[in-house]
């Protein structure tokens, strides 16, 4: 096992929003790569793995390494040197590192990574589960407009948008939901939505499996 082979296997890369993207795989985590990535782990997110059942703390195991490689690359540093410091709210950051932002999600069988310079970003990736009974969730984070918008047509794609752009405004700022309830979000048209002068973008993912959403 080498970094190559398990890039080349598990990792997607693509640019949203002026940001790097990187989505990855996190189905069918085989021992060899589980005990390769175990060694990029410091004691303490091993000790949380360790309290882990046994395919959350796979996921943990993978998604962590990675996602520690992958923004070790982009600062030039050796992944060993990578630590995670976390915000009040549970949002990861870098200590010393003002330029590079970075934000991390996770569902089902995906993880996406979010790197940005020069300002925070949030991202967020949902599985897209037709069984999921969506329309008493709409009353509970959605404006009229919104609701009306999710309605229309295409309603489950069109709520899972809502839904991540959502999550993504708020872990953008890390500071998560204010008193005056979850963002509005300005619908322009399909693929066009505004949150104050922040840039927005959603789009399906992995043959309409996932929907990712990002802010900046």
């Amino acid at each position: 096992m080498s970094w190559f082979q398990l890039l080349q296997k598990r990792l997607k890369k693509r640019i949203l929003c002026n940001s790097f993207i990187y989505e990855i795989d996190l189905s069918y985590i085989e021992n060899d790569e589980h005990n390769f990535l175990w060694n990029f782990l410091n004691e303490e997110e091993k000790n949380k793995a360790s309290r882990m059942i046994k395919h959350v703390a796979e996921c943990f195991v993978v998604c962590r390494s990675v996602c520690k490689k992958i923004v070790g690359k982009h600062l030039k540093v050796d992944i060993e040197n990578i630590q995670f410091d976390y915000g009040k709210n549970g949002k990861p950051y870098l200590k010393g590192k003002q330029n590079l932002h970075f934000n991390i999600s996770h569902s089902k069988d995906m993880a996406v990574l979010g790197i940005h310079y020069g300002s925070p970003i949030g991202i967020d990736v949902e599985f897209i589960d037709e069984k999921c009974d969506i329309l008493p969730l709409m009353d509970l984070f959605m404006y009229e407009h919104e609701k009306k918008w999710v309605l229309e047509t295409d309603t489950l794609s069109r709520f899972f948008i809502i839904w991540t752009l959502k999550e993504a405004i708020l872990k953008k700022t890390g500071t998560g939901i204010s008193n005056e309830g979850f963002p509005t979000i300005e619908i322009n048209a399909v693929g066009s939505y505004q949150y104050k002068n922040d840039g927005l973008y959603s789009r399906a993912i992995s043959d309409g499996k996932y929907m990712i959403s990002v802010c900046v």
